[in-house]
């Protein structure tokens, strides 16, 4: 299909469709327009030899019309409103809330969105939606939070055939999501079976026409593959940082819970590097439960739930640490933390971690240096038991310093002067206390699994 037949096949369209490109669907049509070339092309990538490869191509562009006829007008309304990237910034923090933990409680949904809002999040990863899901996405846009929705098994399925008839048939199941007010669409290929270039290059397509329709709708995708695979779902070549925007960062939540099992950040030092190396304008999804397992929490991991049994204070107290050095962690290392929404425990415990995390989002949120904007360079290893990075901006830089080891460990100053000055004066925001760098034979000391978040002030 060559220019002219675009020409055509978008004529042909508008004509069928009653688009008035001169007025209301001025800015849309532009839009088509403008990406009808890289449509095409990975189309065309896909099924050039498929003998509907043109009656499926014009199909395509009528789903795109519909979409964009069908979308409601707040949400088109959100879509300009939206920062360009507006999915780096440090001021969201989401939570993955599985329905079924919801029902059977008093209240409504509506009754739990003061705790959300209170602990700092604005993104809600709903797990087996309900019906009426455009009630929820209004009323929690109405809130201040985005909706976060995962692709059907149904739609994930067609992932895996070759016929353009398919294709169209997933486009338009991602649009409905889109036009319901979903801000983050969530594809799961762990099991994918096919082609892996096939599957890039429908990822692709797809951000293409996203870009078109709801151009505030983001991609994130959870995979299995090693970290030199995952990083490919950013996109490669012409389409780098044009496929997903989001990849869940399984490899660093392995990584913390290495360092943390074995006392020792050899691993994640290692391959910080090539986390860090990720196109502009994408992002990771960050969280800390092993495996991405929702079957798991967090507080059996680091040994909660057994101190709580034992009634061991020293061991609660540890537990409580562990958990929040591997949040700071999740937190500031760059990307969209994700929690797991969990009754894990009670009473004076449940009070002290959400403080704690609630204490650690806020930090988050008030230093726009912790946005993704590729700005985190890893300190060299000077103990073994010491992982550090800095967050570099234009006017500020914040030291994150974390001791995965259960005895004190001992960082020395000089790491502070790797990152091209020397600071006089350091804030930490968790402590709030100021320290003042001293020579290079001098230490800072880090308590058993504690961290620091030190901005430079001096």
């Amino acid at each position: 299909m060559d220019n002219n037949q675009i020409v055509t096949a978008l004529f042909d369209a508008v004509q069928n469709n009653n688009l008035d490109i001169a007025g209301a669907d001025k800015k849309f049509y532009t839009k088509l327009v403008l990406h009808a070339a890289e449509i095409r092309d990975l189309y065309t990538q896909l099924y050039n030899d498929h003998p509907e490869f043109s009656a499926h191509f014009t199909k395509l562009i009528e789903v795109l019309i519909a979409s964009h006829l069908n979308r409601p007008h707040d949400l088109k309304d959100r879509d300009n409103k939206k920062p360009e990237n507006w999915y780096l910034s440090n001021e969201l923090a989401g939570m993955s809330l599985p329905m079924e933990h919801l029902s059977g409680q008093s209240g409504k949904f509506s009754d739990r969105l003061p705790y959300f809002q209170d602990l700092g999040i604005n993104v809600l990863h709903l797990i087996d939606d309900e019906k009426d899901m455009d009630q929820i996405s209004a009323l929690l846009h109405e809130n201040g939070i985005s909706l976060m929705l995962d692709l059907s098994h149904n739609d994930q399925a067609i992932l895996d055939y070759s016929d353009p008839g398919a294709l169209v048939n997933l486009l338009t199941g991602i649009l409905a999501h889109a036009n319901v007010g979903v801000d983050i669409l969530r594809i799961d290929v762990a099991h994918f079976q096919g082609n892996h270039s096939q599957l890039h290059t429908i990822l692709q397509l797809i951000k293409q026409c996203l870009q078109v329709t709801s151009p505030g709708m983001a991609l994130a995708v959870s995979a299995n593959d090693s970290l030199e695979e995952a990083m490919k779902f950013f996109g490669e070549g012409r389409y780098m940082a044009k496929e997903c925007d989001f990849v869940y960062n399984k490899t660093q939540t392995a990584l913390q819970w290495d360092a943390l099992a074995s006392g020792q950040v050899s691993a994640m030092v290692e391959a910080e590097a090539a986390l860090s190396d990720k196109p502009f304008g994408t992002t990771w999804i960050t969280y800390t439960n092993a495996d991405d397992d929702r079957s798991s929490t967090l507080a059996s991991l680091c040994g909660l739930e057994k101190a709580i049994q034992e009634r061991s204070e020293m061991q609660i107290n540890t537990a409580i640490q562990k958990m929040l050095l591997l949040q700071a962690n999740s937190f500031f290392i760059g990307g969209l933390p994700m929690l797991a929404y969990r009754n894990e425990v009670e009473g004076t415990l449940e009070n002290q971690l959400f403080s704690g995390t609630k204490k650690l989002l806020a930090i988050r949120k008030s230093l726009h240096v912790v946005a993704d904007t590729k700005n985190t360079r890893w300190l060299p290893r000077h103990n073994i038991h010491i992982a550090g990075f800095v967050r570099n901006g234009r006017e500020k830089a914040l030291y994150c310093i974390f001791n995965y080891s259960d005895e004190s460990a001992y960082l020395t100053w000089h790491s502070f002067r790797y990152n091209g000055f020397a600071p006089e004066k350091l804030y930490d925001h968790w402590r709030e206390n100021f320290y003042e760098p001293g020579n290079d034979a001098e230490f800072l000391v880090i308590e058993p699994y504690g961290f620091y978040l030190l901005e430079v002030v001096a």
